[in-house]
Order: structure tokens, then C-alpha cells, then sequence
């Protein structure tokens, strides 16, 4: 679990969003030689470094699937969309010429079916969940309450539920009450039109920020000394030399008190508008309950 550690060694961020489950957190980013944030730990955490690319994107109509960038170097197929204009989990379908299509994620919710054309949720809107977002998808019903083809017409006019091209060919035994597990294969439609200045990109190719040395590192006596950790028993650094994919780890610590970091040894050939990002982060109670494999 996350543990206090001295005012200015160390920093505990508050979760990136509400869909983050880590109650200790710690993110950053490098783009030159220095230690990153410290993290006070105690049991099992994760640990990820990948990079990150900035881009200006542009979403050139709504419904449209067609979004522009100043450039589409370093944006590959597959790489993950973080915008304000597309939902999460979006990805690059095409990149081309300063010019992107998406593809995009099939969402499921649980929600409540009545005899008519029309889905509601059991307690509301989900955290996550927006309904505009929603508008055009496809139901794929794996219950078989819908007929095929039925698709998401509009948001109802109260704001909380969707009206659907079609109503259930049959409710559920539970009388219409109980939630179903029900998937929405997004469409374009699911696409905000306008700019986002701050838009970000990310994939197994994306380059680190550029040729980087990475060290994890911990300290037993609230931040002075910092030590090199170790991988395995044979005294092999916990240290990455120009990767070329994200570095993703998780291990544990029994010991109360010890402050870990990332240490950015070497940093040249800076590649433009891309970072490397960082995060630390451990969950409550599974710090005491759960026993994990130790980096030394």
C-alpha cells in the first residue's frame, strides 16, 4: 500500500481518471537526463514506461471518419488515441500523409430492457459512459434479447436512457429489472468534430522521446542514497537501454519506508513531440494480502 514518505522526496498523484483504480499513483514523464518522481511503496506494484506522442488532432466532421494531424510520422496502425474527441480505447485504423481514420471499441454496459424500443440503466448513467458516444452503434446482444441489426437511434429525450430501431424480441425472466450485459459496436458517429490541441498517441512503436537509458531505483533512507535495483539473482541491472517497446513490470516490496523512481541515465537524438511517460502505482490492502515475486 501507499505509504507517507518527507515533504519533497516523494509524491503520490491523485488517480488519472475516475476509471483508475490505484489508490497510489505516481505519472510523469522524461524528456532529458534526471530522476523522475520518487514513490513510496509497500507490497506489490506496477510499473510502465512507454512513449508518447503529442499531436494537434483534427476531427473534420461529426459522423465523419476522417481526423487529421500536422504529421503522421511515428503514428502507426494500432496505436492508441488519447483525445477529448474520441472515446477511450479508440485506435489509429490508417495514417497516412498527415491524414488518420479510427477504429473503435466495442463497448459493453449492463443495461435494463422493457417491451419497446428503448434501453435504460439500472442506477443511472454509467461512470464511463456516454451516451452520445453511443448514437449509430450496432447491438451485439450475446443473451439474444435483440433481433440483428438493431442499432442505437438517439438518446432518449430524459437524458438517461437510448432509443433503439427495434424493440427486444424478448425481456428478460427477471420482468424487465435486472440489468443484462449488453455490447455497443461503436461507428463513427461516436466522434467529436473540432481540434484538440493536446492530443496524444501511443503504441509498441512510439518512440521513448528519443535514445534513452532507463534505471528503476529505490532508497532506504528517505531519499539521499539511491541504488540501482536488481532483476533475477545474478546481480543483472534493472536498466533498459533504448527500448524499442514499452517496459512493463510488476513486483513487490515487504519493507515500509523505501522510496522507488525511475533514473533517466542518458538521453540524445530527441525525436519531436514524443516523451517518455511513466507510472508507479499499487492498490490498498493488496499491499498487505498479497505476496509477489521481489525485485532486489
Amino acid at each position: 500500500m501507499g505509504v507517507p514518505a518527507s515533504s519533497g522526496l516523494a509524491c503520490n498523484d491523485k488517480a488519472i481518471t475516475s476509471l483508475d483504480r490505484a489508490n497510489g499513483l505516481v505519472t510523469g514523464t522524461l524528456k532529458a537526463v534526471g530522476p523522475g518522481k520518487a514513490f513510496p511503496v509497500w507490497g506489490p506494484m506496477n510499473f510502465v514506461a512507454y512513449g508518447s506522442l503529442a499531436q494537434a488532432l483534427t476531427v473534420a466532421a461529426s459522423g465523419s471518419n476522417a481526423a487529421t494531424v500536422s504529421s503522421t510520422t511515428n503514428i502507426n496502425p494500432g496505436d492508441s488515441v488519447q483525445s477529448t474527441l474520441a472515446p477511450p480505447g479508440t485506435t489509429v485504423a490508417t495514417a497516412s500523409g498527415g491524414n488518420i481514420t479510427f477504429a473503435f471499441p466495442t463497448q459493453m454496459w449492463p443495461c435494463v430492457l422493457i417491451n419497446s424500443p428503448s434501453i435504460t440503466f439500472p442506477n443511472g448513467v454509467p461512470v464511463g459512459c456516454v451516451l452520445s458516444q453511443l448514437v449509430g452503434a450496432t447491438i451485439n446482444d450475446p443473451n439474444g434479447y435483440f433481433g440483428s441489426g438493431v442499432t442505437v437511434l438517439a438518446v432518449g429525450a430524459d437524458g438517461k436512457s437510448l432509443q433503439v430501431s427495434a424493440a427486444p424480441t424478448s425481456i428478460p425472466s427477471s420482468g424487465g429489472t435486472s440489468p443484462v450485459p449488453i455490447e455497443f459496436a461503436l461507428t463513427a458517429n461516436c466522434l467529436t468534430a473540432g481540434t484538440d490541441a493536446n492530443a496524444t498517441f501511443s503504441g509498441s512503436a512510439t518512440p521513448l522521446g528519443g535514445n534513452i537509458t532507463l534505471q528503476l531505483e529505490r532508497s532506504f533512507d528517505g531519499g539521499s542514497t539511491w541504488i540501482g535495483c536488481n532483476i533475477g539473482g545474478a546481480g543483472q541491472l534493472a536498466k533498459f537501454t533504448n527500448p524499442t517497446s514499452p517496459i512493463s513490470v510488476a513486483f513487490g516490496d515487504p519493507e515500509a519506508g523505501a522510496l522507488y523512481r525511475v533514473n533517466c541515465l542518458a538521453f540524445s537524438g530527441a525525436v519531436a513531440n514524443t516523451s517518455c511517460a511513466y507510472r508507479w502505482s499499487t492498490t490498498g490492502q493488496a499491499g498487505i494480502v498479497m505476496s509477489t515475486p521481489a525485485i532486489s
